[in-house]
């Protein structure tokens, strides 16, 4: 019986990457896009258990959701089905080519008139972002966000940003966009609890009027980004 398990098991993850490799495909031939998907307890989990090849307990996790706790009688094994069917469903359609977007806040710096840009207060080397799901703590961590601790912003946007940030204490949404490429196995421990880490490129920023989060007011492709696009300009021109 154990084989057995094991057999499916096996086969289960080679069906899910090879899904996961004909999304890619999918995309790369313009026939889909990937669409962003929002950081949130559960995306994050899902996208650990995917890296890590391993199967979540969807029936612990189905027994965790708010329909099934409030659930009653003979419904309550129904909406059971139901959650197990939905969660097996959502994990087929997460997946780590496409990106994941951080969600959160800083606080900006007074204008350097200077240096033409602002300070983000909120991002530093100890900058982890944390979820907890089936309690499990997950932290997604990136290196080189540090790169984007000061944030040069110039003309219409400045003015944008500054009129937003006059209005809200000088809080605004801080979108980050990232591909999720590595989760590590072993928990570390962070401000006295275990996280599961993940971590991965940043791909772009974004800062929002906190009344306004679909509307950005600044924004940036990575260095990594830059990186790679002016590396291929320059195979090109060889």
């Amino acid at each position: 019986m154990k084989k057995n398990g094991f057999f499916v098991l096996v086969i289960t993850f080679a069906m899910a990457f090879a899904f996961l490799q004909a999304g890619a495909a999918q995309a790369q031939w313009g026939t889909g896009a990937p669409k962003d998907r929002v950081a949130t307890p559960m995306s994050v989990a899902t996208l650990y258990h995917i890296l890590q090849q391993q199967l979540p307990d969807f029936s612990a996790w189905a027994r965790e959701t708010p329909a099934y706790k409030n659930a009653s009688g003979f419904d309550k094994n129904v909406v059971y089905q139901d959650e197990v069917a939905r969660l097996k469903s959502e994990f087929q359609l997460i997946t780590p080519f496409e990106p994941l977007v951080i969600k959160t806040r800083v606080r900006l710096s007074r204008y350097s008139e200077q240096t033409k840009g602002y300070l983000l207060e909120g991002v530093s080397p100890e900058t982890f972002f944390s979820y907890t799901f089936m309690g499990v703590n997950y932290a997604i961590v990136l290196p080189k966000l540090t790169s984007y601790e000061w944030i040069g912003v110039e003309g219409p946007q400045q003015e944008a940003v500054e009129s937003a940030a006059a209005r809200t204490h000088r809080t605004l949404g801080f979108h980050i966009k990232i591909r999720v490429n590595y989760a590590d196995k072993n928990p570390v421990v962070m401000k006295g609890k275990p996280y599961l880490l993940l971590s991965g490129n940043i791909l772009s920023l974004e800062l929002y009027d906190v009344k306004d989060p679909d509307k950005p007011l600044w924004w940036l492709d990575s260095k990594e980004i830059g990186d790679a696009a002016q590396q291929k300009l320059m195979q090109l021109k060889r």
